[in-house]
């Protein structure tokens, strides 16, 4: 994806978090999401107002950021609500879809929120990081014990920690492939590269 195709990605975006429960519903119809097996329809149903909206707005931006290849799942959705305007822990199961939680939260709140993931190895880190790299279309900085710690390495990684879409490219692990604890940052966060202090 080149960056007029991310910036389109933005605009529509943009355009879903403006929208009226009308106008989604008719977003829903129109693209046949309602469709699909996966689509919660019992659990929309249960929901009104600034909640239907949310939910409706967490389907349609998974649904575009992934190209139209994944329908969130009620517990998708219900996550993406429930961590919308707060802090929040998912804890769920492997391949549950933790990862399009997080990605939808990223595009949904911009430059809002931070993410944090934090995985056992680095082999999962780096599968982490391809996901969101080309899934999701969201630059990701890969954090563990082999990162260099130097001002110079932060000072260029600035233009990837200051928005969502950057063309750097931090898509893998910055170190060994196996063991150890890793800690990814995802999306946007605030720049606080030029505070860091380092070692060399």
């Amino acid at each position: 994806m080149d960056d007029s195709d991310l910036a389109i990605l933005r605009v529509q975006v943009q355009s879903v978090m403006e929208m009226s429960v009308t106008q989604l519903e008719a977003v829903i119809n129109d693209k046949k999401i309602g469709l699909s097996s996966d689509y919660p329809h019992r659990y929309i149903s249960t929901l009104q107002d600034d909640n239907l909206a949310l939910a409706l707005k967490a389907i349609i931006i998974g649904y575009l950021i992934t190209d139209g290849r994944e329908i969130s799942r009620e517990l998708q959705v219900d996550a993406v609500r429930m961590s919308y305007e707060k802090d929040s822990a998912v804890f769920a199961g492997t391949g549950s879809g933790k990862t399009l939680i997080i990605a939808i939260l990223i595009w949904m709140t911009g430059d809002r929120k931070v993410c944090f993931t934090v995985s056992p190895l680095k082999r999962l880190q780096s599968t982490q990081a391809k996901d969101f790299r080309l899934k999701y279309k969201i630059p990701k900085l890969a954090i563990n014990g082999e990162t260099d710690r130097t001002v110079k390495f932060w000072l260029a990684r600035a233009g990837f920690v200051n928005g969502l879409g950057s063309s750097v490219d931090e898509s893998t692990s910055m170190g060994g492939e196996i063991g150890g604890s890793t800690t990814s940052v995802s999306g946007s966060v605030d720049s606080g590269a030029q505070k860091m202090e380092g070692n060399g």
